[in-house]
């Protein structure tokens, strides 16, 4: 429901099955909010999918990430490249990657990420690549016309929330893999698969 306001933020992730936090439009209550719902979803146990839009763009933004990370666990870190080397320190960029790198290079970047904070890593582009430090997927097609598109990779975001919930609710409803932990690499991968399939059509 696109909640903002930090006071009902307790309340709001409990209720969720995923929680989004996409740090586009940012000021501190923002910031503020983003850190209680996280906390929130942590405790519980609910999926959370952590979206840095333009984190490059000022020193700002770059240093309330960090903070954030300090306080919270993003289950899925959902990135362009530009995005992901500015939070290794590699770089400083805004919205949109600048550059264009070899595959091994934004390879070794979304790996480099993924084992730094624990977590699987969606680096979204022309080809997107799914990586959990260990396990890695290139997952292409879709439509070229859609990096034109602004909110295309917040939309992304959104489908990786949706398909970990999926994922969530699975392990819940079935008693031979209640001791399993989610698999939050295959709901990314199947988001990934999925947004590329919308922008063919």
């Amino acid at each position: 429901i696109m909640a903002q306001e930090p006071q009902e933020m307790p309340q709001i992730a409990a209720l969720a099955k995923a929680v989004i936090l996409n740090t586009g439009t940012p000021d501190e209550a923002k910031f503020q909010a983003a850190a209680i719902a996280g906390k929130t979803a942590n405790r519980l146990h609910i999926p959370v999918i952590l979206d840095p839009v333009g984190i490059g763009a000022s020193t700002w933004r770059l240093n309330h990430i960090h903070d954030l990370f300090s306080q919270v666990h993003p289950d899925i870190l959902r990135v362009n490249l530009g995005e992901a080397r500015a939070l290794l320190g590699q770089t400083e960029h805004g919205v949109e990657s600048l550059e264009r790198f070899r595959r091994t290079e934004t390879d070794s970047c979304a790996r480099e990420l993924a084992n730094a904070l624990h977590t699987v890593v969606l680096l979204y582009g022309e080809e997107d690549l799914v990586t959990d430090g260990i396990r890695l997927k290139r997952i292409s097609g879709g439509s070229p016309l859609t990096r034109s598109v602004t909110g295309a990779g917040c939309m992304l975001s959104v489908l990786c929330g949706a398909f970990a919930s999926i994922e969530t609710t699975f392990l819940e409803a079935t008693p031979e893999a209640a001791t399993s932990q989610p698999d939050y690499y295959s709901s990314a991968c199947l988001a990934a698969h999925f947004w590329k399939l919308c922008a063919e059509t």
